[in-house]
């Protein structure tokens, strides 16, 4: 399926993209990366472009003549900054999705794939099925989650009434290699163990331990 096709990886070089892009190294595929603040550290296994998502003619020009687009990218920050700053994921995300959904549009991919999370489910203590998210209109990545489920609706009117082939994931709390280590900025997971090798004391965890999360390993 994938040997030989062209495939985009947008994210590539975060926690998620990243992995997807060792995946496809292991089955001959033609990878092209895009990079925008952090630095490809797949060296020349992959093409790379880079650019600014967040500008609709950056789309247009790179999201064409690509078997398949993994869309992974997004502007993260972790709780600490969802909580403290929301609009400073809030914004680029949604611009970043609207252009590449645009820019799909135009120049249809055999598949496009969206990473979408978990957090677009209501806080129930019982299993739910795909259809019943319910993204909840307050709390601290609240904001967030109304990003993912808009760019979730987008996907599926591209998918009903223009005919382009879509698949959407809703991961858990991803960690692993290529995760942000930062205490303030990043995931549960990553700020957890930089606290304990720096020996934090006392170690602020950002739950009461009340909770029960998945997680997901990138590996």
């Amino acid at each position: 399926m994938w040997k030989n096709k062209k495939v985009l990886v947008l994210g590539a070089t975060g926690l998620v993209g990243s992995h997807c892009v060792n995946a496809l190294l292991k089955k001959n595929t033609n990878i092209t990366i895009f990079t925008h603040h952090k630095s490809n550290f797949f060296g020349d296994q992959v093409e790379e472009v880079s650019g600014d998502l967040t500008k609709p003619e950056t789309c247009q020009k790179l999201l064409k003549d690509f078997d398949f687009i993994i869309h992974a990218a997004a502007q993260t920050g972790g709780l600490a900054k969802n909580q403290n700053d929301p609009i400073s994921t809030l914004i680029p995300n949604a611009r970043m999705n609207l252009n590449i959904l645009e820019a799909v549009e135009k120049n249809p991919p055999d598949v496009f794939h969206f990473s979408s999370n978990n957090s677009i489910y209501p806080d129930v203590d019982w299993p739910l099925k795909e259809n019943e998210a319910q993204v909840p209109i307050s709390g601290i990545a609240s904001h967030y989650s109304q990003i993912k489920i808009l760019a979730e609706n987008h996907c599926r009117y591209l998918y009903d009434k223009k005919n382009i082939q879509i698949s959407i994931t809703r991961g858990a709390n991803a960690y692993g290699p290529h995760d942000n280590f930062d205490p303030i900025t990043s995931h549960t997971v990553p700020a957890n163990i930089r606290k304990v090798v720096e020996r934090q004391n006392p170690m602020v965890l950002w739950s009461d331990g009340s909770a029960l999360p998945d997680y997901i390993h990138g590996q």
